[in-house]
């Protein structure tokens, strides 16, 4: 108990040194640079130069070289407070300063520990009142077996992915978009031509890594990681993996290299391009086995949902038609749901409109694009006989859209989205066709 709470005593000191980014930000404390004698003058307690050459090893580093600092305050005050442990006379050791790393290093391997470490970190966090949630363990081992071994996943994906029908689904996708823009009521034609210019400007690809690296580059690269396997060995390589990983941090300093999130599944634009990672293109969102209405039905309503949100963020001040149709939407809702005239009812928000829009026009995307492509390539599978629109239709409503962090704007299930599109069109079997009680009229501006 002794250690335990020299331990908590060190933490709170620190804690207190520390600064919120925002009073940083504010104080223009977020980086300074520093040569490496002058950061050993300002906080002499810890040899800079020496922790400095052990963490770079390999590098060539002294004294006048110059470092990055992040919150230089609270460097100068954790110096004076490991000072003050050091020479503490009651003391006269530095074992809670060592007890302080052991824990901190315990902290970090927690991880590849037994699960109970974590449940007992868990329920200090919330007895502390930290009520962040946790991911779980399966998803920490995914993340941190990805960090280590991304180089090798990378040279899977470019493998296994099957680069021209992603290619062609990414162009399909983004074609019919742009003819979505035309069928939009603009406020007045400067949003149009502004909106336009951009998409004219950007060119839409299948995002892979510029260099990626051979069997023999990946074998020579991890020719001392010797991976073991059963219940007992997995502490063991996660050490190894976090070597890995310190090596690679410190290949960045001399190599410029192209880090890749193979395991994405978002788009971005960088300069003009709209690049979509290799990770969205694999089961179960897309497979090239897959029936192409499997494909368009969900990574294309997927694509089109993230270049709408990506390249029309403020699309519900610029066109009149987000709000009629997020309104028509949503009274379509009311009504097959028998909600309409009810207390419970509510109005939309106009982010709630938007995000109604936003999904309702993806579906409506790929829908069309997927149309397209069968004009091009008329032939296609189904499954269980079938149509391919209702396998289209199908496979949409399968889509889990929990983590997507426009989740909380969605006020009903995006598989309702099928009603308004049946409703409105001679597109779906009759056994999808909706409820007769459905007043044609009131879906006139969907």
């Amino acid at each position: 108990m002794f250690h335990v709470g020299n331990f908590m005593s060190l933490s709170s000191e620190l804690a207190v040194a520390a600064a919120p980014l925002d009073y940083r930000l504010s104080k223009g404390q977020l980086y300074q640079r520093m040569t490496i004698k002058e950061l050993q003058s300002q906080a002499p307690a810890i040899d800079w130069l020496g922790c400095l050459q052990a963490a770079f090893h390999q590098l060539p580093l002294i004294e006048d070289d110059h470092v990055l600092l992040h919150n230089l305050p609270y460097i100068v005050q954790m110096s004076r407070i490991i000072g003050k442990w050091l020479n503490k006379h009651e003391l006269n050791t530095s074992g809670p300063i060592h007890t302080y790393m052991v824990l901190n290093l315990l902290h970090t391997l927690i991880p590849a520990l037994d699960s109970r470490f974590s449940e007992t970190e868990k329920n200090l966090s919330v007895a502390l009142g930290y009520t962040e949630e946790v991911a779980p363990r399966w998803k920490h081992c995914v993340l941190e077996t990805e960090r280590g071994f991304d180089s090798v996943l990378t040279h899977l994906l470019s493998e296994r992915t099957a680069h021209r029908d992603a290619e062609e689904i990414i162009q399909n996708i983004f074609s019919s978009f742009k003819s979505k823009l035309h069928e939009l009521k603009w406020k007045d034609q400067k949003s149009l031509q502004f909106v336009m210019k951009k998409v004219q400007s950007l060119i839409p690809r299948l995002w892979t890594t510029k260099q990626i690296l051979s069997e023999a580059e990946l074998d020579l690269l991890f020719s001392k990681v010797t991976v073991s396997y059963g219940t007992h060995s997995f502490f063991s390589n996660y050490v190894q993996l976090l070597s890995l990983w310190q090596k690679r941090l410190r290949q960045l300093l001399t190599e410029q290299t192209e880090e890749a999130d193979i395991l994405s599944v978002k788009p971005f634009i960088l300069g003009d391009e709209l690049l979509f990672p290799m990770g969205m293109f694999i089961p179960p969102l897309f497979h090239p086995s897959y029936p192409r209405a499997m494909n368009y039905g969900v990574i294309g309503f997927l694509i089109a949902k993230d270049i709408l949100h990506l390249i029309l963020p403020d699309i519900y001040s610029q066109s009149e038609t987000v709000h009629a149709v997020g309104e028509c939407v949503w009274a379509h809702y009311l009504t097959v749901t028998e909600k309409a005239g009810r207390g419970g009812a509510f109005s939309l928000s106009a982010a709630q409109q938007q995000e109604v829009w936003v999904q309702y026009s993806a579906l409506q995307i790929a829908l069309q694009a997927y149309h397209q492509s069968l004009k091009k390539h008329p032939s296609d599978t189904s499954i269980s006989g079938l149509s391919l629109t209702r396998l289209f239709l199908t496979s949409f409503s399968q889509v889990n859209c929990d983590s997507d962090p426009y989740h909380e704007f969605m006020p009903l299930e995006p598989s309702f989205l099928i009603t308004v599109i049946c409703a409105k069109s001679d597109l779906c079997p009759t056994s999808l066709q909706c409820p007769s009680k459905t007043q044609q009229h009131s879906l006139q501006t969907c």
